[in-house]
């Protein structure tokens, strides 16, 4: 019998041809498709095939019914709707069997149509209400959080993005469907009454400051997003606040909902100490394709939509002949590591383009209230934009609006990792110009695969096209266990250690809490006050305790007057600097700057 993997290979083949395909051929392949969704070890390489088929909107009525019939088993029913969005007049004979099934999938709630994955997640949280779902970027993770506040009856939900970006597309998204039961905000400072019900979008930073302002809030069902950003081995200093505010909102016994990509485990003593239950998936709701052109060792002829592409030792013309001398569709995101490589890439990316139809509006805005010589309204003129965390928030969202819109021809975006992390876009294509972080690490293995998931729309795209122009280390592609530091490590950090409840303090740990307490008690420092400073140094803290403790130096930061003087600012910002930061925020944040005056005080 032939194997599922040789009729890829067979499809593959076929559509290479620029003629008209063999019809016989892809109906054989999707009677062979049909048959293989029965067995559940082959069920992605199937969804892989009905989409690498459907991409193709083939006319034919006899594809188009099996192509239907197909969908229908895989029961990602919103691929017919995608289908019946193109002009190939798709009209496939419906059975009430198959009306019966798309029905079983539809909430009663929302009407949503939700896909098999979505259903067995939805039907596995209100079985368990504790859950954590490692799932691909685009397979609709967030989109089961609707559906769970939607079926039960919470009056406080948090969700907890890990980004600005990610919570004002979140925080509209949820604004828009849930306003008239829920007062949706995104502020730590709200007053909470029991008289409404809310919908609290926030950072991991503004649900500490909301903790902490508000110690008896009660939570009924908390979201966090990414949530391997709590893994106490991330080169991250982030971790804490993400760790430190999952360990608080799981402890309060609300239900929860925590998901992530590319998680191959998560804490097995944290799942058994908080009863959780975790699924995991690698369905690609969007298919990718992936085409190398590494500019040193991949020279050589490339095909891409059945043009061939010469790929020469000039990174820059390689982006020229992908973008405009290619057959390649859709919209593109470039991926550049800094925000000044971002915008020198994008300006350069305007040489011998025509203007295009463009948003006068958003150009009169830019030219209004930022500068009428800013770089980025003559991009915008033709086609082309660029997006990085140093342009103010309400620019960035302007501009995903604008790129996303289908009006007007912004195709080409230039972009940091402040777009990529998460935010959607129309982007079919995109493109890794670098594949190095901000600092010139290299590009992590879930930094990446996050990228890449950026490639392709559900609903808008059936397949993505994913273009690496540097080579991509094979070695990188390791499994993401993620380790929560309290339950984890024997050794945690004391930053740690301090703001946990003492009962959940390890008897392995407890000899050097109780140690670190009683060297505490000698120095006469109360360990209340180095637990309201969450997340700064204690070694720091210490440190400048004892330097305030010396009159000589105290009389250096102290004035009584309304305000301090130059140069006791200058002492104080030092002082900071120079016992609350770590050496990776100092290294970070401030070598680029030239002066030792502009490294302590310039926050960029």
């Amino acid at each position: 019998m032939e194997n599922i993997y040789d009729i890829e290979i067979e499809l593959c083949e076929l559509f290479k041809d620029k003629g008209q395909p063999d019809f016989e051929r892809i109906e054989h392949a999707l009677i062979r498709i049909y048959r293989e969704l029965d067995n559940s070890e082959n069920y992605n390489l199937c969804v892989k095939l009905i989409c690498f088929i459907a991409d193709k909107k083939i006319k034919d009525k006899m594809i188009q019914q099996l192509l239907h019939d197909c969908i229908v088993k895989s029961r990602i029913f919103m691929y017919d709707d995608m289908l019946s969005r193109n002009e190939i007049n798709y009209n496939p004979e419906v059975s009430p069997q198959d009306i019966f099934l798309r029905g079983f999938y539809t909430s009663s709630k929302s009407e949503t149509t939700l896909t098999k994955p979505q259903k067995e997640i939805f039907n596995s949280f209100q079985k368990n209400k504790r859950l954590i779902v490692s799932a691909p970027t685009s397979f609709g993770k967030t989109r089961i959080i609707r559906e769970i506040i939607s079926h039960n009856s919470y009056k406080v939900v948090v969700i907890i993005m890990p980004t600005i970006s990610l919570l004002s597309e979140a925080y509209h998204d949820f604004k828009n469907e849930f306003n008239t039961e829920y007062l949706v905000s995104k502020s730590s400072k709200i007053k909470i009454s029991n008289e409404k019900k809310y919908i609290l979008v926030l950072t991991p930073e503004r649900m500490s400051v909301l903790i902490q302002d508000n110690p008896l809030l009660e939570i009924d069902f908390f979201v966090m997003d990414e949530v391997y950003k709590a893994d106490y081995k991330l080169n991250d200093e982030r971790f804490r606040v993400f760790a430190d505010v999952l360990y608080r909102l799981t402890k309060s016994g609300a239900d929860l909902y925590l998901i992530g990509p590319y998680i191959n485990d998560f804490s097995k003593r944290f799942r058994e100490k908080f009863n959780i239950t975790m699924l995991k998936y690698d369905l690609e709701i969007v298919q990718k394709d992936y085409y190398e052109f590494d500019y040193i060792n991949s020279r050589g002829t490339k095909e891409v939509e059945g043009v061939a592409l010469k790929i020469i030792g000039d990174k820059y013309k390689n982006l020229l002949r992908v973008t405009r001398g290619s057959n390649v569709d859709g919209k593109f995101l470039i991926y550049r590591y800094q925000k000044r490589y971002v915008e020198q890439l994008a300006e350069k990316f305007l040489e011998d383009l025509p203007l295009v139809p463009f948003n006068q509006e958003l150009i009169n805005y830019l030219e209004q209230n930022i500068s009428k010589t800013w770089s980025l309204n003559d991009c915008l003129k033709k086609g082309v934009a660029f997006h990085h965390g140093a342009m103010p928030r309400h620019i960035q969202d302007l501009i995903i609006d604008e790129f996303n819109s289908t009006e007007g021809d912004l195709k080409y975006l230039f972009c940091t990792t402040s777009l990529t992390e998460g935010v959607n876009s129309t982007a079919k294509n995109v493109i890794l110009y670098d594949l190095k972080i901000g600092n010139g690490e290299p590009l992590a293995n879930l930094d990446r695969r996050n990228i890449e998931g950026r490639a392709g729309r559900f609903m808008r795209h059936f397949l993505g096209r994913v273009f690496y122009f540097e080579k991509v280390e094979k070695e990188l592609d390791k499994v993401t266990n993620v380790e929560i530091e309290f339950v984890d490590s024997s050794t945690p950090n004391m930053e740690t250690l301090v703001q946990l409840e003492e009962r959940d303090i390890t008897d392995e740990q407890k000899a050097d809490f109780i140690k670190f307490v009683q060297s505490l008690n000698e120095q006469n420092i109360p360990l209340a006050l180095l637990k309201e400073n969450k997340f700064v140094s204690i070694t720091g803290q210490i440190a400048l305790i004892n330097h305030l403790r010396n009159i000589s130096n105290f009389e250096l930061y102290h004035y009584t007057s309304q305000r301090p003087t130059l140069d006791k600012t200058e002492a104080i910002l030092s002082v900071i600097y120079d016992y609350l930061f770590t050496e990776s925020n100092k290294g970070q944040r401030f070598n680029n700057e030239n002066s030792e005056y502009g490294k302590k005080f310039f926050w960029i």
